[in-house]
């Protein structure tokens, strides 16, 4: 076991929101981690694509192999069972909505920040502009964006690399941090975004009829990979 640490960092929720017209924003978070727990038993199953139940949303993360159609699917799941607990109408999965998410998601990854704004592409600067190249033509809209580790890190702990490459470690000589499974990769962020006003917000909103999501990995060279995600809540339409 190597002696070398790598100490991760210490991410705090954002609870400002942003507004701008029709569009509303959620500001971008760091969320805090927690403990991971067991939701496979509180968690009804996840659609596939095909929309049957599928059991693979309780596999590990495999970051060299991510399923991220499985993974947008968690997200929509979770954030659908977060409304029905609020008595709220479920949202339905629109693709406009999620290639508007997988294109700020993989711009953010590849490009490494976190923000609502493309500070590289004029034509991808918003959230309503992504929404329109995507073909969605909106009178409501709502984003939030999140970083998040692909394994069940607690937050503040002192990680220990594991020299054969199979991950990290709370002690030089532990067993590695288990990877999140879809379920609870989904579950954990929700429960972040909730825990910040404006997230919980645009998550339990009456506006939205629609929805979109997704995540992209970003390998690290240094210390812990992670995902950048994206929700989207919009209505279609035309501004006011």
């Amino acid at each position: 076991m190597t002696s070398s640490t790598v100490r991760a960092m210490v991410f705090r929720a954002m609870a400002a929101c942003l507004l701008a017209g029709a569009v509303t924003a959620g500001c971008a978070p760091r969320p805090e981690a927690r403990a991971p727990s067991d939701l496979s038993a509180t968690r009804p199953a996840v659609p596939d694509k095909k929309g049957d139940a599928s059991a693979s949303a309780d596999l590990p993360i495999d970051q060299r192999k991510v399923d991220y159609q499985l993974l947008a699917a968690a997200l929509f799941q979770e954030t659908n069972l977060r409304r029905r607990e609020n008595r709220l109408p479920l949202l339905r999965r629109d693709p406009r909505l999620d290639a508007a998410a997988r294109m700020h998601a993989t711009d953010m990854a590849r490009d490494d920040y976190l923000s609502h704004t493309n500070p590289h592409r004029r034509d991808r600067r918003t959230p309503g502009d992504r929404a329109h190249l995507a073909g969605f033509q909106f009178r409501f809209l709502a984003e939030n964006v999140a970083t998040h580790f692909a394994i069940q890190y607690e937050s503040g702990r002192t990680v220990y690399q594991i020299p054969t490459g199979t991950g990290y470690s709370y002690r030089p000589d532990g067993p590695p941090i288990p990877r999140h499974t879809y379920r609870s990769f989904a579950a954990t962020l929700l429960d972040q975004w909730m825990d910040s006003p404006g997230h919980r917000r645009n998550i339990l909103s009456v506006e939205p009829a629609l929805f979109g999501a997704d995540c992209r990995l970003k390998p690290a060279k240094v210390g812990l990979d992670k995902f950048y995600c994206v929700q989207l809540f919009g209505t279609e339409g035309k501004k006011n």
